[in-house]
C-alpha cells in the first residue's frame, strides 16, 4: 500500500491538524506516516510496537513537515500511559487480540474529549496463522457495542493483497455515558 492509500483509507476519519493519536501494532509506519500526514506540524502520533527494528523503520522515514511522531517500543496490549488522545488508530492489529471487547474497553481512559478509535482490518470472518482473531466489519459493530462505542462507520474500503475480499477502515467512538 502506498503513502496515498493509507491516507485515502483514513482521510475521512475527521481527523484534524494538530492532534495526538497513538497508532498501535504500528510496524513500520504506514499508517503512523498517513496519520502524521493528515495531523501536520502541530500534532503528535505516538508509534507503539513491540519490534524495535520496526520502529527505526519510521525513524527514518518521517518528512518534516508531518506531525511529530513519537516512538514507543511496547507490546500494545500491555498497559499503556496516554492520558487526554484525541484518538486511537489500529491497523492490522486488533486481530491479534484474543479478548477484543475488553481490550477496546480498556482504551477508554486514554483518550481526551473526543474518544474516537479508527480500525483497519481485513473485512473476514476466517482466521490464518497470520491473522489469527479476524474482525469483520460486522464483528467491529458488536465489538464496539460491547465495549461501549457508537456503531462503526465504514470510512474506506480496499482489495486486500493477501486474498481476502477487501480491507475496511472503520472510526467509532466512546459513548460518553460509558465514561
Amino acid at each position: 500500500m502506498t503513502h496515498q492509500e493509507a491516507v485515502a483509507l483514513i482521510e475521512h476519519a475527521e481527523i484534524r491538524p494538530g492532534e495526538s493519536w497513538a497508532d498501535l501494532g504500528a510496524g513500520q509506519g504506514r499508517f503512523s506516516f498517513a496519520m502524521a500526514d493528515l495531523l501536520g506540524e502541530n500534532g503528535v502520533v505516538y508509534a507503539v510496537d513491540r519490534d524495535g527494528k520496526a520502529l527505526q523503520n519510521i525513524s527514518a522515514q518521517h518528512q518534516k513537515s508531518w506531525a511529530e511522531i513519537r516512538l514507543i517500543e511496547q507490546d500494545f496490549t500491555q498497559a499503556l500511559q496516554f492520558k487526554g488522545l484525541d484518538g486511537v488508530l489500529m491497523a492490522n492489529a486488533l486481530h491479534y487480540v484474543r479478548d477484543q471487547a475488553a481490550f477496546l474497553a480498556r482504551l477508554k481512559p486514554q483518550t481526551g474529549k473526543q474518544r474516537r478509535i479508527i480500525l483497519i482490518e481485513y473485512d473476514t470472518d476466517q482466521g490464518n496463522p497470520w491473522v489469527p482473531y479476524p474482525v469483520s466489519f460486522s464483528k467491529f459493530g458488536m465489538l464496539a457495542k460491547q465495549a461501549g462505542l457508537t456503531a462503526p462507520q465504514k470510512i474506506g474500503s480496499q482489495q486486500s493483497r493477501y486474498g481476502y475480499r477487501e480491507m475496511y477502515a472503520a472510526v467509532s467512538e466512546w459513548n460518553n455515558e460509558t465514561i
